[in-house]
């Protein structure tokens, strides 16, 4: 069975349609749980009066904080059947390449549901109701209809992070299609069936999560990869995280600029600005497909994309000048929110891995990467990642809400 590096990777698509995976560089854990130190301030002994540093220097030490990062869980199980399986034993190219077929979608489908996860902030939420149609679905985004596939099993609950999810229908309801030109995520029956929808009470508001990614008690614990979202809230969170107080310093959870009233050209130069003020250097933005035309759109129009103006434009990426001599890269990826762009210094970041160096691995422990199946005439092949997103320099990084 094939092993999966970095060039494999990229052979089947999966950095090239998730690009925020592509961008970590993945490292181990080191042990069950990560201590993540963060220097909030530096030695405080400094003065143009020497008694004055030597007293501070022995008053008071360099502030620092820690975070305890664990990791998080993601699995794909790919099952075979045992007559297609035979069907091809006598062709050993084709039985290979049936089960390598069912290993890339596999892996593919792993990174896809990451790539989402990576911008959020361990809720796990795929879209939110705007309406309530026969065999639908409608969502507040279009664009999220996209993170729906054929046969997901769907939860819902009130809200995001608070609450039990609601009381499931009995046998749940699957996916069938999607439609963004009407926002539209379509049911094998109608969403508000009690045998066979997703429950008698879901109500336009609600949030939508694949089952088993949203924790079902009432005080929920996040199960998802804790993402951008979770290091760069957006605002003062007034939060504990990884047994951190943030509270009050931006050092903890990262910059934040709405730039909705902003044009792109605009934007880029205040995020830029503001990031460099705090000592980091963005090297890229990432944000959705629609800000990305958009911008594109902007910088075809506007005298900044010209020769000798600090900016480059092509269909496949846009590159930007920063203010300390750095090309920054903006780089659409499907898993970005909408209303967002995340302004990142690559050298803060990192995805540790719980064991090995791969983002996404095949099951193999005991040797086998291919399983009989217990209550079927099958095989099963087992794929996962053992990991969560790490930051040791949140205020080197900004949160930035796009123009549309």
């Amino acid at each position: 069975m094939k092993q999966y590096n970095a060039e494999k990777l990229s052979d089947v698509g999966i950095f090239k349609l998730n690009p925020l995976l592509d961008f970590l560089t993945a490292k181990e854990f080191g042990g069950t749980s990560l201590k993540v130190p963060l220097r909030t301030s530096p030695p405080p002994g400094i003065s143009s009066t020497f008694s004055v540093a030597q007293t501070l220097a022995r008053a008071y030490a360099s502030a620092y904080k820690a975070f305890e990062v664990t990791h998080k869980q993601i699995h794909q199980v790919v099952t075979m059947p045992i007559d297609a399986i035979l069907g091809s034993s006598n062709d050993k190219k084709a039985f290979v390449e049936l089960l390598a077929n069912a290993q890339d979608g596999g892996m593919a489908h792993v990174a896809q549901a990451l790539e989402v996860q990576l911008f959020r902030d361990g809720w796990g939420e795929l879209g939110q109701v705007a309406a309530l149609g026969a065999t639908y679905v409608e969502l507040t985004n279009a664009t999220d209809v996209w993170h729906f596939n054929e046969n997901y099993r769907v939860v819902a609950a009130e809200n995001k992070a608070t609450g039990n999810i609601r009381t499931e229908s009995t046998n749940g309801s699957r996916v069938t299609a999607v439609d963004p030109n009407t926002a539209r995520v379509y049911f094998s029956a109608d969403p508000t069936n009690g045998t066979n929808g997703i429950s008698t009470a879901i109500a336009p508001g609600d949030y939508l999560f694949r089952k088993g990614d949203r924790d079902e008690a009432s005080s929920p614990t996040k199960l998802c990869t804790e993402g951008l979202l979770s290091w760069l809230p957006g605002t003062d969170p007034a939060d504990t995280f990884y047994g951190v107080t943030r509270t009050g310093n931006v050092r903890l959870y990262g910059n934040f600029l709405d730039a909705s009233s902003f044009t792109y050209e605009k934007m880029a130069v205040e995020a830029d600005r503001i990031v460099a003020t705090a000592g980091g250097t963005i090297d890229t933005f990432f944000c959705h497909p629609l800000v990305f035309a958009k911008w594109k759109i902007e910088m075809f129009a506007s005298n900044w994309r010209e020769p000798g103006a600090g900016a480059d434009v092509s269909y496949a990426s846009i590159t930007i000048l920063g203010q300390q001599g750095q090309k920054i890269k903006v780089i659409p990826s499907r898993g970005c929110q909408v209303n967002k762009v995340w302004g990142l210094d690559s050298s803060s970041w990192t995805y540790r891995v719980l064991h090995g160096k791969e983002k996404i691995q095949v099951d193999s422990e005991d040797g086998n990467t291919v399983l009989r199946g217990a209550t079927a005439k099958d095989v099963e092949q087992r794929i996962h990642s053992y990991g969560n997103l790490v930051c040791d320099a949140p205020s080197h990084n900004i949160n930035i809400t796009a123009p549309l």
